[in-house]
């Protein structure tokens, strides 16, 4: 083996070295996607779920309403029946927003990560397509610095508070034609009290 095959070598173990100790640090991101995974499926399941419970309780009114027809001669006795009705369809759409809320999270954290293991990727292709070991650690040094350079700059931008959480979820939720819905059943709710 030459020297410049053993250089480079020694700067590849180097890279992934320092990645290897990088993933220290993003096993919590790692856990927090496998989190969301199961979130968006336990969601993605409760759809069909909820949706065939609706139709469940359906058939029940059906089948009540045509076997005890005396029983339903007063308004109040479809109460029970009624008011399940908009119960589920709240609870389909919390399961809809929640889905889409956990894909979102989980595409975020998949391209950070993503660009993590890539940048990897591009620092042992610069070490294997540098002419000279010399060369090889130069590019990396001048990529390392340009990306500290860069995170650091970014830092400010990736802060995000509780209170910036808690707007973006309002401005979601308030642009959902479904929560434009429950606004509406809520006022006329209070319309009917008064």
């Amino acid at each position: 083996m030459s020297f410049d095959n053993v250089a480079e070598q020694n700067i590849s173990d180097k890279v992934s070295k320092a990645f290897d100790s990088l993933k220290d640090y993003t096993n919590v991101i790692e856990d927090e996607r496998f989190r969301l995974k199961i979130e968006y499926y336990v969601f993605l399941w409760c759809i069909p779920i909820l949706f065939l419970a609706f139709v469940g309780l359906y058939a029940f009114f059906i089948y009540d309403l045509t076997s005890n027809r005396e029983t339903f001669s007063r308004w109040i006795n479809f109460i029970p029946y009624t008011a399940s009705i908009p119960f589920f369809v709240a609870l389909i759409w919390l399961s809809v927003y929640l889905k889409c809320r956990a894909s979102k999270i989980s595409i975020e954290i998949s391209t950070r990560l993503f660009n993590i293991h890539y940048l990897e990727g591009l620092m042992k292709m610069t070490n294997s397509l540098s002419i000279t070991p010399e060369e090889s650690v130069r590019k990396i040094d001048h990529a390392t610095e340009l990306l500290m350079n860069n995170y650091l700059s970014h830092i400010k931008e990736n802060y995000i508070s509780e209170n910036d959480i808690s707007k973006l979820e309002m401005s979601e939720l308030k642009s959902n034609p479904y929560w434009k819905v429950l606004q509406e059943l809520k006022d006329l709710i209070k319309m009917i009290k008064k």
